[in-house]
């Protein structure tokens, strides 16, 4: 049986954001959230930048793990050999600290429901989606851990 780390069908992925660089390995696809709905990539996809949005990450690697990642906009350049995902915020599905997104998604949603004199409302929003998009994918976890 061929070697899986060697499949031909992987391409190099690299994901970047401003705490440096979260990943760099083989992957045979994955699907990002770009600006206008979450975008497949396998090798030889056609080259393509894009704004991401706010979501979750998904790489396939050769062995067949799903690694996800909760990120939180930036750009993804895909090029017929390799991909490049520049994040804002990035962080592994394994990283997420549950009670922290809780406590930030409640401090966003206090700011956005007194709407104080010089409350940036775009801003909260923002801030809400990305704790709700941190929950969402954390929780994912446990529910995994329980089907283990």
């Amino acid at each position: 049986m061929a070697d899986k780390a060697n499949n031909r069908s992987s391409f190099p992925v690299s994901v970047v954001s401003p705490d440096g660089e979260l990943f760099r390995e083989e992957a045979t696809s994955l699907v990002a959230p770009a600006v206008d709905g979450y975008l497949g990539v396998m090798k030889g996809h056609a080259p393509l930048i894009t704004i991401l949005d706010i979501g979750e990450l998904l790489i396939r690697t050769p062995d067949d793990h799903i690694l996800s990642l909760a990120i939180a906009g930036g750009f993804m350049e895909v090029r017929r050999d390799q991909v490049l995902i520049l994040c804002d915020h990035a962080e592994f599905k394994e990283d997420i600290d549950i009670a922290r997104a809780s406590e930030a998604e409640k401090r966003a949603r206090e700011r956005l429901s007194k709407r104080f004199k010089g409350v940036d409302i775009e801003r909260g929003e923002v801030a809400l989606r990305k704790a709700q998009n941190r929950l969402r994918i954390a929780r994912r976890k446990e529910r995994e851990k329980l089907i283990e």
